[in-house]
Parts: structure tokens; C-alpha cells; sequence
């Protein structure tokens, strides 16, 4: 049911999670360039167009834990299958959010005070960015759809609270909450179609 309730909101803020992405992007930037920020806007460049290469490496990692995973599943040990999947998913949602967090802080920590809003709008679209591209090169692979949304949905609130109050520890806490959500919303669904399929109307 938690799996059916997050695909549910994922369809439900399609469509405004692009315009929030393009129209970051775009405010952020054009404010930036009125501004003379250019080199907020390079660095922005640089993460939302290098971001696929930088992280590409770093995952590879998780095919350690998603081999052995497959291996298990076919093999029929499922609880085995799934420890090593959730690991894999583990891993993979810690490291997107660890990207978010240090591609915001890049900017943020060094923007101006009268340019914060958009260096915090441009910073949220360099972020996304290189997860929205590397998403759509799986397809219609669901974990990686629920990574990326709720990632999103964790950097949303997270510029929220800054814009609002400006207080980085509390942002910091919003994004993780949502972050955490995410994950054990993943692994339940993991645990229902995998060890538990008796279980389905139960979760």
C-alpha cells in the first residue's frame, strides 16, 4: 500500500516537478547573470553537466551488492536476495543524497547574501539535473524512479526551509526525513514482492 501511495504522488507531481526543475534553472539563472554571478552560474554548469560522469564511478559500487542479489533470487534464497538488494539501495539512495547536499552546499555557502535565492534555485536545477539524465537511461525502473522523486521532494523541502528561514542544520534535517521516508517506503516494497508476497494487502 506505501508503494501504491508514493507511485500515486510520483504520477500526482509529475508535471510540477518538471516546471520546478526547468523554472529554477531558468530564474536562477537569468537572476544570477543580472546579478554578474557568473562564476555561480559556471559552477552550476559544470555540476548539472559533469554530475553523470562524477557519480558514474561511485555506482558502479553497487553492483557489488546487486550481483550477489540476482545470484540469490535465482537461485530461490530470497532473504539472502533482498538483504543484498536493500543494500544496493541503500547505498544507491545515500549516495544521491549525499550529491544533493554537497552540490547545494557548493553553492550556498559561497553565494552572496543578495544573490541567495537564486543561487539557491540555480543550485537545486545543477543538482537534479544529472539524476534526471541518468534516470532516463534506465527506463522504467521503479527504485530508480522512487530515488529520484523522492530526492527531488527531499531538496524541495530543503530550499523551502532555507528560503524561509535560512537555518542550514534544519534544511538539513527536512531533506534527510523525506530522504528516510523514501527508503523505507523502497525496502517495505522490496520485503512485499520479494520475501513476503502473502503479505501484499498488508503493506
Amino acid at each position: 500500500m506505501s508503494a501504491r501511495i508514493a507511485t500515486w504522488l510520483m504520477n500526482a507531481l509529475a508535471v510540477p516537478t518538471v516546471v520546478l526543475n526547468l523554472g529554477a534553472g531558468i530564474v536562477g539563472g537569468v537572476w544570477l547573470a543580472i546579478a554578474g554571478e557568473w562564476g555561480l552560474i559556471g559552477w552550476g554548469l559544470l555540476l548539472a553537466i559533469g554530475g553523470p560522469f562524477i557519480l558514474a564511478i561511485p555506482m558502479l559500487v553497487s553492483l557489488l551488492f546487486a550481483g550477489p542479489s540476482v545470484a540469490f533470487l535465482a537461485s530461490g534464497r530470497s532473504v539472502l536476495g533482498f538483504l543484498f538488494g536493500g543494500a544496493s539501495l541503500l547505498y544507491t539512495i545515500g549516495l544521491v543524497a549525499t550529491w544533493c547536499v554537497l552540490a547545494l552546499a557548493s553553492f550556498l555557502t559561497t553565494a552572496k547574501e543578495h544573490v541567495f535565492i537564486p543561487a539557491a534555485l540555480f543550485a537545486y536545477a545543477s543538482a537534479t539535473a544529472p539524476l534526471v539524465y541518468m534516470a532516463s537511461k534506465e527506463g522504467d525502473n521503479d527504485a530508480t524512479l522512487m530515488t529520484l522523486f523522492f530526492s527531488q521532494a527531499g531538496l524541495t523541502v530543503m530550499l523551502i526551509t532555507l528560503l524561509i528561514g535560512r537555518n542550514l542544520p534544519v534544511a538539513l534535517a527536512s531533506f534527510m526525513i523525506v530522504v528516510v521516508v523514501g527508503a523505507v517506503i523502497q525496502l517495505l516494497e522490496a520485503w512485499r514482492r520479494i520475501v513476503s508476497p502473502g503479505f501484499k494487502d498488508l503493506l
